[in-house]
């Protein structure tokens, strides 16, 4: 009988995550581009301890891309320092949730938008694709490792070179755990599980090392200050099973 693995699956489970404190804990890479961009997509799943000014969830294109919080529990992304700050309007994040974020911009409309678990909440339209490149250096819980750090924890996080408005509620609902190659592996810039198995190189990410990029892009983030225990990775099933009736783990599988 295998064991049953539903309790990692759900919104509040106590898996692939990392935890950072506020302080000085980070993540950090590099993405690289070959053209122009003309549309983009970012994901994430935040659960944040508490909240001050400019607390940052994404930083790219070497720090000109940012996406974090208000002291008041708003969501803010500057695209760019030409265009400024784009406030949510009515969604507050409260401490100790989980929550899905997205943001996704289309250079054809010229228009950017802002999701709060799959339901939109604020679009600002005549935005030049110049203000929109991600590519570049990344981070991921501060403003270039120097500043303005993310107390709490994040879950798996997504970069497309795509706009994925029409699949902003489907990828919601599938969830923190739910795995984004089986569907949306298409213009995947990257892609931070956040404690999963990487299929391609049969490890686990490591809370105080390498958190493998999943989009087969190879741009790989690296934990900084972080130990090893910040890292919420899934137990490895028992391939073996349990002894029907027992609650321990067994290899008499009757």
């Amino acid at each position: 009988v295998l064991p049953d693995q539903s309790f990692l699956t759900g919104v509040n489970s106590a898996y692939n995550y990392i935890d950072l404190d506020g302080t000085n804990e980070f993540i950090s890479g590099s993405i690289s581009r070959g053209d122009a961009i003309t549309e983009f997509t970012l994901s994430t799943w935040t659960n944040i301890d508490s909240v001050s000014d400019y607390e940052r969830i994404f930083v790219g294109d070497g720090g000109n891309v940012r996406a974090g919080f208000l002291g008041t529990g708003k969501f803010i992304f500057l695209p760019n320092l030409t265009i400024g700050d784009i406030n949510s309007t009515g969604s507050t994040y409260s401490t100790g949730q989980w929550y899905h974020t997205m943001v996704t911009y289309n250079k054809s409309t010229t228009t950017l938008k802002y999701y709060f678990n799959g339901a939109l909440d604020f679009t600002k339209d005549d935005c030049s694709s110049s203000d929109m490149d991600i590519s570049g250096n990344f981070w991921i819980g501060s403003f270039q490792g120097t500043a303005l750090y993310l107390d709490g924890s994040i879950g798996q996080t997504a970069i497309w070179d795509r706009d994925l408005s029409s699949d902003v509620g489907s990828i919601y609902n599938l969830g923190r755990h739910g795995n984004l190659l089986d569907k949306y592996s298409d213009n995947l810039l990257g892609y931070w599980a956040m404690g999963a198995l990487d299929a391609s190189t049969g490890l686990s990410d490591v809370g105080n090392g390498t958190i493998y990029d999943r989009s087969g892009q190879s741009n790989h983030g690296t934990a900084t200050n972080t130990e090893a225990a910040d890292l919420a990775s899934s137990p490895n099933a028992d391939p073996n099973g349990y002894a029907k009736g027992d609650t321990n783990r067994s290899t008499d599988v009757k």
